[in-house]
């Protein structure tokens, strides 16, 4: 975790000479701490990038933001917060760009919805910052369609990963295949809901192992390797892996997601076997993954995929291929600077 106090400072770059943008200044309001995979995939990835084009990067907790420091800065980035009513209408008045950028289904939440009242409580509340931003960016076209309800002030960026960091590596010449999961430990309930079916597999095809990247044990009957989470491993996770899992339940919240486990999985050549909804349809097409509701279910989708290593190839590559075209890290910088700075892309 990235420690912090309230208001953190990227330093930037030292040198600007010949930079386009040198004084222009970026206020990003988060939530929690900076290492929240949000505010990491949609914002902190980018802070280089932004930094080599001479913009300066401030980060400040919801509860800690004023208007002064969003009178500081050229553009305010409000990544999800749904601030109350008095503290977001002072912060509009006060800045002199606003942005907000959304990549959930934050008009609802996991698992239990919200009641009537509340509901309406906090989708008035994100009607009203969508409606306030002189731009809406968003991670899908799904979730851009929510927000055309409201404006058609709106820009997709896609999720995205540093393609030279999660590229493909070689894997042992042998029979042997492993299927893994990735992901934070809120979500390993979506890994013990396919447990039966995992089981089944492993004892139809002994030669299939699993493996858990996350930071606590699954805890699951099934026999799991479990790597903990740390820093800078992930990409080498994946890389391990013959098939990627995206289980998922079909819900509101569940269908705006754009997994980026699934963009991991498919960067390292790893053909995804999951329930494909909502703005994940956007990443795992069927040309590069299967879809358990299309191909029998979990089970015989798996052993389809086990059983033959050319298509596993065939995924794979056209996976990698996907990632390095439509969620690539490069290409996202630019449409995040457009978005920054005003420019139309």
């Amino acid at each position: 975790m990235i420690k912090h106090p309230a208001r953190y400072r990227v330093p930037v770059a030292a040198s600007r000479k010949g930079c386009e943008h040198a004084s222009m200044k970026v206020l990003v309001i988060h939530s929690r701490d900076l290492d929240k995979g949000s505010t990491r995939f949609r914002v902190v990835n980018y802070v280089p990038y932004l930094q080599s084009q001479g913009i300066s990067v401030d980060f400040v907790n919801r509860k800690e933001v004023t208007a002064a420091q969003a009178r500081e800065h050229d553009v305010v980035l409000n990544q999800k917060c749904r601030i109350g009513w008095w503290t977001a209408r002072t912060l509009r008045r006060a800045s002199q760009r606003l942005l907000f950028d959304f990549d959930d289904a934050i008009y609802t939440r996991p698992r239990k919805p919200y009641g009537p009242v509340v509901g309406n409580r906090v989708r008035r509340r994100l009607d009203w910052w969508l409606a306030a931003a002189d731009l809406v960016t968003t991670s899908s076209d799904y979730l851009a369609g929510y927000a055309r309800r409201i404006t058609d002030r709106i820009r997709v960026i896609p999720m995205a990963v540093d393609v030279d960091t999660w590229h493909p590596s070689p894997r042992a010449a042998d029979d042997r295949i492993r299927i893994g999961w990735a992901g934070r430990p809120g979500n390993l309930r979506f890994l013990r809901a396919i447990e039966a079916p995992l089981a089944s597999l492993l004892r139809a095809r002994p030669n299939v192992s699993f493996a858990v990247y996350s930071g606590e044990s699954p805890d699951m009957a099934v026999p799991m390797e479990h790597t903990p989470f740390h820093a800078g491993t992930e990409a080498a996770f994946c890389q391990s892996l013959d098939i990627g899992l995206l289980p998922l339940d079909d819900t509101a919240f569940t269908r705006g997601k754009s997994p980026i486990k699934a963009i991991q999985y498919l960067a390292c050549g790893v053909p995804v076997v999951g329930n494909i909804i909502g703005a994940g349809r956007e990443i795992v097409t069927n040309d590069v993954g299967l879809d358990v509701s299309d191909h029998g279910g979990w089970l015989d989708a798996l052993i389809q995929l086990v059983d033959n290593a050319a298509l596993r190839r065939q995924l794979g590559d056209a996976g990698r291929a996907r990632i390095v075209a439509r969620h690539n890290l490069a290409t996202s910088s630019t449409l995040l600077l457009d978005a920054i700075t005003g420019n139309r892309s």
